[in-house]
């Protein structure tokens, strides 16, 4: 007699918990490869003055700065120079000066784009998941 697989073991519940944890290893990992430690260099602010440049002046860009004393500003870069830039509170008006040295990060919010690609991946592990149960 042929043997045959057995396809109710994918549908388990190891299957289901492995998808997890991928999918949050692949969220995360941009977060965990972009951090620096100690003390900033040269490499780290010119990698704070060209994400700074990137994302632009004025009200459409918008940021959240992270800093080296782990406190973190929200806003939107309303001026950018040579040694420092402002971020400026959209609730409140209130403006930080922040010097490139005192940046650990600069995060943008996410896009439509990748809005869109974050539902395309939830909705192709729900796919996985109902077919794995069938």
């Amino acid at each position: 007699m042929a043997q045959t697989f057995d396809w109710r073991i994918i549908g388990g519940d190891y299957f289901v918990r492995s998808i997890a944890v991928l999918l949050i290893f692949t969220l995360s990992a941009s977060m965990a490869f972009g951090q620096t430690a100690g003390k900033p260099g040269i490499k780290a602010i010119e990698r704070a003055k060209k994400s700074i440049a990137k994302v632009g002046v004025g009200g459409k860009a918008r940021v959240t700065v992270r800093l080296h004393d782990m406190t973190a500003v929200k806003g939107y870069v309303s001026q950018a120079g040579d040694d420092d830039f402002t971020v400026t509170n959209r609730r409140n008006g209130k403006e930080r000066f922040i010097s490139y040295s005192e940046v650990s990060t600069v995060e943008r919010p996410i896009g439509v784009g990748g809005w869109i690609g974050l539902g395309g991946i939830v909705a192709g592990v729900l796919i996985l998941v109902a077919v794995a149960r069938l």
